[in-house]
């Protein structure tokens, strides 16, 4: 991943491409999918856990679209295999994850995020609608001390 200290976090910060793929999800998910959030509780600086159920493919959107610092998720390798998302997911310094099996390596990645201050957006079920949680989170919070910040999405739809 390579993910340097001077990586963007505030939104501040963003590149240009940054601030645009912000702007067109935050309109994409406000206005077309009827979106609506309270405000963010991810802290304004240090690193922070984003931990969320997951219920659509657009998950990651709301949650990117309702705060103003970078989360970098920990994505499905098969998502991350496939250039035109790959490119998108780089503007983020989002980790591949392997489903089909335990993936150390990116847990270690992710750990390293999290040491440099940095935000990790989660879904602790490991895909769409699961009903046992991965325990990938709770060695993340022993091994890094990062605070967790429950999300909750409700009412998402796939797609319109």
């Amino acid at each position: 991943m390579g993910l340097s200290s001077a990586a963007a976090d505030q939104a501040t910060e963003w590149s240009f491409t940054q601030r645009g793929l912000h702007a067109l999800l935050y309109g994409y998910t406000r206005f077309y999918q009827g979106g609506r959030w309270e405000l963010s509780s991810i802290p304004a600086t240090g690193p922070a856990i984003l931990a969320c159920n997951h219920v659509s493919v657009l998950d990651p959107l709301f949650l990117v679209a309702s705060n103003r610092r970078m989360i970098s998720f920990l994505v499905a390798r098969e998502y991350y295999d496939k250039a035109w998302m790959r490119r998108l997911l780089e503007q983020t310094y989002s980790i591949p994850v392997r489903r089909d099996r335990r993936d150390v390596g990116a847990l270690l990645q992710a750990r390293r995020l999290l040491e440099d201050g940095r935000v990790l957006g989660i879904f602790p079920e490991g895909g769409i609608n699961r009903r046992q949680t991965q325990k990938g989170l709770a060695w993340l919070v022993r091994e890094s001390a990062a605070p967790v910040v429950p999300a909750h999405i409700s009412g998402a739809r796939q797609g319109r």
